[in-house]
């Protein structure tokens, strides 16, 4: 026995994964626009009622999608095709998206290291419990939220790891990547600017090292492109910038100070903060890596050097706050506070250096991926806000760079005996976190459960003749672990969904009690 689970202690491992989250997903149930998505009913018109479609009315739905609304229409198609089938296919297609994400992550960072695979295995899973419940709640727990902002991500690192290890470029394989190149640069904005960074990246090393264009990899970063093109450039986008006028009639200064300002206080929140404390963790710790190994006494090292202590102890001692929300409140001059932004700008340039340097040349896929991930918020600076769940591709892929660091500083022999210590602290915040989050849609389950039955069975009736003019329906016991509800103010409009996800008549009233 003990033979066997040494043997298949990876499979074991990422088994029990795949069971937790898909534990965790039983609670997951529709929330705001999912009811238009799921009823082919946002933002377009096709004259349907119901979640009883088929496959030619999805298509028509994201053809009007497209040329009306938004261009994302790959992620909506599958939203629309999961739903068709009910939430427990849906549970189950995200549950897999999930593991296969954090395994791809696994494969990844296992061979950049000595430390045995079961471990950094463990560790890997464990960084599941680091997304804390607004990133949960905006983009994983919220379908819409999810298929945009998780499910491609997923595409970009099947792009990487096919990029690290098809060395012998089968061509069969070749196709493939070009296929998933397209379809991530066609998926999501963010996702989109991660992959063609990434891609780039791996075009200009090509060149570099071979001093040949490398006609395969020029053709994925074209596709990737071409897909970013279709999706940045709908006929639908100009509806949808229209429909926020305000953001839209800013001039380009007050647009990119704006900008700035959400991404900063949106990145940095304190929603962030299991991740960002491993952040500036690392960073400290890369940052006295490259002060020992200055050998050359460079300057810019220096500079770096001290921007990221300042920024790490000021973030790790002030408990209420980090460094980007603690500093912007001893200033009330709006001068002052845009020049304070530029300094932001400068030190996240530092602590993008240090990781270079740390890197080195030897590990420039953790340079490439990276930069990849800061493109991914980057994006957000042409948005007019900034959601958590635009946080989510960066921290996913930051997840390889900072498995990668710990298990550098453990490998060292005089750090190895505090590995354990390590892997149980770890172990045990992502077990809090997660049974913490569980347990609060565990709590709604009930509610959501009712409210489900309540609809259906009015609908039913409704359809058998019966008239109803009134259905009452029970409020969430803790709206933190659930998307927006039509009971609160400015959020009533999503009944109308509710209704033509339950072929419900608009006439009739839905009450929350």
């Amino acid at each position: 026995m003990i033979g066997f689970i040494k043997k298949h202690r990876i499979f074991l491992i990422f088994s029990f994964f795949f069971f937790i989250v898909l534990f965790q997903h039983q609670f997951l149930w529709l929330y705001h626009d999912d009811y238009g998505y799921a009823s082919l009913s946002y933002a377009v018109d096709i004259g349907n009622i119901g979640h009883d479609y088929s496959i030619s009315d999805i298509f028509h739905f994201l053809g009007l999608h497209y040329m009306q609304w938004g261009g994302r229409i790959i992620c909506f198609f599958i939203e629309c095709l999961l739903l068709k089938f009910g939430l427990p296919v849906y549970r189950l297609f995200q549950s897999f998206v999930i593991l296969f994400i954090f395994y791809l992550i696994f494969k990844l960072v296992v061979k950049k290291t000595n430390l045995e695979a079961y471990k950094v295995a463990i560790l890997t899973i464990s960084m599941y419990g680091f997304l804390e419940i607004m990133i949960v709640r905006d983009g994983i727990f919220w379908v819409t939220g999810a298929v945009n902002y998780l499910f491609p991500l997923l595409t970009f690192l099947l792009v990487v790891y096919i990029n690290e290890t098809n060395k012998n470029e089968n061509k069969y394989i070749f196709i493939i990547q070009l296929i998933l190149a397209f379809l991530a640069g066609f998926s999501h904005e963010q996702t989109s600017a991660m992959t063609i960074t990434y891609l780039a990246f791996i075009a200009i090393e090509s060149k570099v090292m071979t001093k040949k264009i490398d006609v395969k990899r020029v053709a994925s970063f074209f596709l990737a492109f071409i897909g970013f093109s279709l999706l940045l450039f709908c006929p639908g986008s100009a509806n949808r910038l229209e429909a926020d006028s305000t953001f839209s009639n800013m001039t380009i200064f007050e647009r990119f100070n704006f900008s700035l300002s959400n991404l900063f206080n949106g990145f940095f929140n304190e929603f962030n903060g299991a991740f960002l404390a491993l952040l500036f963790i690392s960073i400290l710790y890369i940052t006295v890596i490259n002060i020992r190994n200055n050998k050359d006494n460079k300057l810019l090292i220096k500079v770096a050097s001290v921007s990221n202590i300042i920024i790490c102890c000021i973030s790790i001692f002030k408990s209420s706050a980090n460094y980007f929300t603690y500093m912007p409140t001893l200033f009330n001059n709006k001068i002052y506070q845009f020049l304070l932004l530029i300094l932001f700008l400068f030190q996240l340039f530092f602590i993008a250096y240090s990781f270079v340097i740390y890197f080195g040349k030897k590990d420039i896929l953790l340079t490439k991926l990276f930069i990849s991930s800061i493109a991914s918020v980057s994006v957000m600076l042409i948005s007019s806000y900034y959601p958590m769940r635009a946080s989510l591709g960066f921290i996913i892929i930051t997840f390889i760079i900072l498995l990668i660091i710990f298990c550098r500083i453990f490998e060292r022999k005089n750090n190895m005996k505090y590995l354990n210590y390590f892997m149980i602290a770890i172990c045990l915040f992502s077990i809090i976190n997660y049974s913490t989050i569980t347990k609060g849609y565990y709590e709604n389950n009930e509610t959501n459960i009712y409210n489900d039955k309540v609809l259906q069975d009015s609908s039913k009736k409704i359809n058998d003749g019966n008239k109803i003019k009134v259905i009452e329906l029970k409020k969430l016991p803790d709206i933190t672990y659930s998307g927006d509800q039509p009971y609160i103010d400015g959020f009533e409009y999503i009944n109308m969904w509710i209704k033509n996800y339950y072929s419900i008549p608009n006439d009739v009233k839905i009450i929350y009690k």
